[in-house]
C-alpha cells in the first residue's frame, strides 16, 4: 500500500503494522526530528543519512537541499536498501546517492545482524536481545558487509563539510562518531542528529554519558529534541533507558538553530 506522510512524501508500506503506525504518526514516528533536520537545511547543502532505512529522513532532506544539494544515504541492509530505492523512485528523488556500506569506526568489513521480517529497521553492527510486548526478539540473520568511516568517505569524495548528519544505527552510534574524528575536530559537520539510549548503546560497550562527553570534547553544543520540536540542553542523569534524540551542533549549527527559531 502506498501512503503519503504529512510532508507529502510517498512510501510503499508492506504490513498492517506499518500502515497502522504510519497513520497514527502521520508518517515516521520521529517526525519532529525530520522536520527539524529540514528546517536547518538550505538549498545547496550536503546532508548525510547514516542508517537510512526506507528513507523517511532521506527524501525530506533531499527536498530541503533542493536539486543543487546532495544527500548521501547509507543503508547496508539489503532488504531496507531495496525499499529505500523504491521510496526514491516513488518520489522522483534524484539528488540522493545510496551507499551499501555500513558506517563504522574503521574501513573494512563487519557482520551486520538483522532480526527478521517486521524488524528490518533494527539491523545493526551491535546486536542484542530486544524485549518487546510480544516477547524476546533475537538475531535472525548475519551478513558480511563492507564498512567505511565518515572521515574516509569524506576524504574519498572530497567533501569539505556537511550541513547535517543524521545517525541512527541501532546501538552502533559510538562507532560512527569514532570514525568521524577528523570531521568533528574540524567542525566540518554543522549539525549531528544522534539517536541514543543506554539500552542500545551498551551492546557496543558505549553509553549516553560517554557519547555526550565525546561530542562535548569536540566542542559541540548538545541539545535534546523534544516531541514538540523544541530543544533543551541535554542533561540526563543516571542510566538513560529512554530513547533520546540528541542534536549536537557547532557554532555554525547553533546559528542554524537560531535562524530556524529553535534557539534565542
Amino acid at each position: 500500500m502506498i501512503l503519503r506522510d504529512v510532508r507529502g512524501v510517498a512510501f510503499e508500506l508492506e504490513t498492517r503494522e506499518e500502515v497502522d503506525g504510519f497513520r497514527r504518526h502521520g508518517g515516521h514516528f520521529e517526525g519532529a526530528a525530520v522536520d527539524l533536520a529540514c528546517a536547518l537545511l538550505r538549498p545547496g547543502d550536503v546532508a548525510l543519512d547514516v542508517g537510512a532505512n526506507i528513507g523517511a529522513f532521506t527524501v525530506a532532506m533531499a527536498r530541503a537541499v533542493t536539486a543543487s544539494g546532495r544527500v548521501f544515504a547509507f543503508e547496508p541492509f539489503a532488504v531496507a536498501r531495496r525499499r529505500l530505492q523504491r521510496t526514491l523512485e516513488l518520489n522522483a528523488t534524484h539528488n540522493v546517492e545510496v551507499l551499501s556500506a555500513a558506517v563504522a569506526d574503521r574501513v573494512g568489513s563487519a557482520t551486520l545482524v538483522d532480526y527478521g521480517a517486521g524488524y528490518e529497521s533494527w539491523s545493526t553492527l551491535a546486536p542484542r536481545e530486544i524485549e518487546t510486548a510480544a516477547g524476546m526478539v533475537r538475531a535472525a540473520g548475519h551478513t558480511e558487509v563492507g564498512t567505511t568511516t565518515l572521515d574516509a568517505f569524506a576524504a574519498a569524495r572530497g567533501l569539505d563539510r556537511a550541513a547535517v548528519a543524521k545517525i541512527d544505527v541501532e546501538g552502533a552510534e559510538a562507532f560512527v562518531i569514532a570514525g568521524a574524528r577528523d570531521l568533528l575536530a574540524r567542525r566540518a559537520i554543522d549539525v549531528l542528529f544522534v539517536e541514543a539510549s543506554d539500552e542500545t548503546l551498551e551492546a557496543a560497550g558505549a553509553s549516553v554519558h560517554g557519547l555526550l562527553a565525546t561530542l562535548r570534547a569536540d566542542g559541540l553544543h548538545v541539545f535534546e529534541l523534544n516531541g514538540d520540536g523544541s530543544v533543551d540542553p541535554a542533561l540526563p542523569s543516571g542510566r538513560v533507558d529512554r530513547l533520546m534524540q540528541l542534536v549536537a551542533v557547532t557554532d555554525a549549527g547553533r546559528k542554524r538553530l537560531v535562524s530556524a527559531g529553535r534557539l534565542s
